[in-house]
């Protein structure tokens, strides 16, 4: 069939074509407008999904509940008794000693509490500030860095130099060894 004998066809049945066309129309809106319907319906269950599975892994997590407290206060309880006493010059200068003494390094200068730094909110601890120059071969100074580092205070190091020793340079003796100068934070009462 050509166009013309389509176009008369479709003259002749004028209302049976409107309807097959209303039809087709009709059809494909209703297509259109499911299909939206259906990706909605997808997504409100991916969220459902995605919420549910939260819930559940809460619902877990809170079985172990009375564990998770006690390690809680096991931390707490471990972190309080790592504070140092800012007052307590003396003990914190001991403590330096000790490690310094099991590293096998020698002490250039004593360590020196330079400041503490306190917060306006009274439960939250201090910050004491200490410097210390040690020397000794670079496996000593690893050494001691790493006894300072898994000690029980907790600190941080805020100014680190490593330099030739300057007794070695005049004495002229062994040549190997290292001068550490640290500036070390420990967390206060």
């Amino acid at each position: 069939m050509n166009p013309k004998q389509i176009w008369a066809t479709i003259k002749v049945f004028a209302l049976a074509s409107s309807l097959i066309l209303a039809a087709i129309l009709l059809a494909g809106w209703a297509y259109w407008r499911s299909s939206g319907a259906l990706s909605d319906a997808h997504d409100e269950l991916d969220a459902v999904t995605q919420q549910n599975d939260v819930i559940d892994k809460n619902t877990k997590a809170s079985e172990l509940l009375d564990e998770q407290l006690a390690e809680l206060n096991a931390d707490a309880a471990k972190l309080s008794a790592g504070l140092v006493s800012p007052a307590e010059d003396i003990g914190n200068q001991q403590y330096f000693y000790d490690l310094e003494h099991a590293a096998n390094v020698e002490q250039v200068s004593d360590p020196i509490r330079t400041g503490t730094t306190r917060t306006k909110e009274p439960v939250e601890p201090s910050i004491s500030t200490f410097t210390l120059s040690v020397m000794g071969h670079w496996d000593s100074l690893v050494t001691f860095l790493y006894d300072l580092q898994t000690g029980p205070h907790p600190l941080r190091v805020s100014q680190f130099q490593l330099i030739k020793s300057q007794q070695l340079r005049t004495a002229g003796s062994d040549t190997t060894q290292l001068e550490l100068s640290l500036t070390v934070d420990l967390l206060g009462k």
